[in-house]
């Protein structure tokens, strides 16, 4: 009889297991608590940093691995490695994937120059600012600012060009600068050739056997999260705010659909795979 596999859940956070306007998780509750009931590893996947990421893991009710700055660097607790990959000195690994954040902030201005685009830095807009934004606290948007392995920023001008044409304008101009352009549910982030993807393939690589390996379930809202669900065994989008689903199905023929917006579809959409159900195709 083969091992039973293990799940791993890596999760999108901003208007996924977080909601959109508050940024709370408590409507997923039952489900993070059914999921450490069931020992599956969760990973958190985002834009955010370290220190948002930490502030985070401490509020939820099991323990965690992180995909921050958006696929840049991994934090995994030390018990949740394989022994041969756990660090000499106690604690947890943190795997760094991208460059450093000096590098990037250098080549914004290239990059605005490139595109004819007018683009602001976030760091350099200061917390109070990033609060009005984007609805964080003022303590909130100074965690978000310690960026370590990316530049957030926003457009300020796009000269009347469509959401989708601005990304692929500016990811044609951070490729001759071998870096990368993602757009997230508000701003975008510069980084270096990293992704979600790649960061999710690194973490199995430390956390499971090539015999055994876990069955990786993988949700999220946004273009951003497109290479994290392409490397799950199961990709589930979860709906927008407004119940729309971003342009990601083409690329996803075999996703599930979340029941709901936010955290109370996160919910209902991570006790229907510990139910083993599957959940309404993506793609209608």
């Amino acid at each position: 009889m083969s091992a039973p596999r293990a799940l791993l859940v890596a999760t999108d956070l901003d208007a996924t297991l977080l909601d959109h306007h508050d940024y709370s998780w408590a409507p997923a509750r039952e489900a993070l608590e059914a999921l450490r009931a069931a020992g599956a590893h969760l990973c958190l996947v985002s834009s955010k940093t370290r220190a948002e990421m930490e502030r985070l893991a401490a509020e939820l009710p099991l323990p965690t691995s992180w995909i921050v700055e958006n696929g840049s660097a991994l934090v995994v607790p030390e018990e949740k490695l394989l022994p041969r990959r756990r660090p000499r000195k106690p604690g947890p690994r943190v795997v760094e994937l991208g460059p450093r954040r000096s590098r990037l902030a250098g080549a914004l201005p290239k990059l605005a120059h490139a595109t004819g685009l007018r683009l602001e830095s976030l760091v350099a807009l200061g917390p109070e600012r990033v609060a009005e934004l984007s609805g964080l606290s003022l303590d909130g948007a100074r965690l978000a600012l310690q960026r370590e392995y990316s530049e957030p920023f926003r457009v300020v001008d796009a000269f009347g060009l469509e959401p989708d044409a601005v990304t692929a304008k500016l990811q044609a101009a951070a490729d001759t600068l071998s870096l990368r352009v993602s757009r997230g549910g508000r701003f975008h982030h510069l980084t270096g050739v990293v992704d979600k993807g790649l960061a999710l393939a690194r973490l199995i690589d430390l956390v499971a056997t090539p015999k055994v390996p876990p069955q990786v379930v993988a949700l999220g809202d946004a273009q951003n999260d497109l290479l994290l669900l392409q490397s799950a065994e199961r990709a589930i989008v979860v709906p927008r705010p407004d119940g729309s689903l971003e342009p990601l199905l083409a690329a996803l023929p075999h996703a599930e659909r979340a029941p709901a917006p936010g955290p109370a579809g996160w919910n209902r959409a991570i006790l229907a795979v510990l139910g083993g159900e599957r959940l309404p195709s993506a793609r209608g």
